[in-house]
């Protein structure tokens, strides 16, 4: 019997999707960078809330990490950090980016 994925699955598959792509535009560096940049960002914020939009936003302005070829590619990194128990979700609220049209998103704290 065949199911259908579910909206969380599917999302887990684009996010491995955009990372995959992200890695073969950049030779494989986007995530290491991206992760390295999630880690400078997370132990600077000090134990203040963020949104994956957040860190995204700070490593466009410092051009620390290259924008991936699609920005679904942070929920990747976002979602190994939370494996990885190095945030944590407090709760969920608006993203303000426009393309987003205000879709609650996670709110994250770094506890690494």
């Amino acid at each position: 019997m065949h199911t259908e994925p579910t909206g969380f699955q599917l999302s887990l598959l684009v996010q491995r999707t955009a990372v995959e792509h992200a890695d073969r535009v950049t030779g494989g560096e986007w995530s290491a960078a991206a992760w390295d940049f999630l880690i400078h960002y997370g132990r600077n914020a000090k134990g203040a809330a963020f949104m994956t939009e957040d860190v995204r936003r700070e490593a466009e302005r410092t051009q620390a990490v290259p924008p991936p070829t699609d920005r679904r590619a942070w929920g990747a990194i976002i979602n190994k950090a939370s494996k990885a128990r190095l945030i944590r979700s407090i709760g969920h609220r608006p993203q303000s980016s426009p393309n987003c049209h205000a879709s609650y998103k996670a709110v994250w704290v770094w506890v690494g």
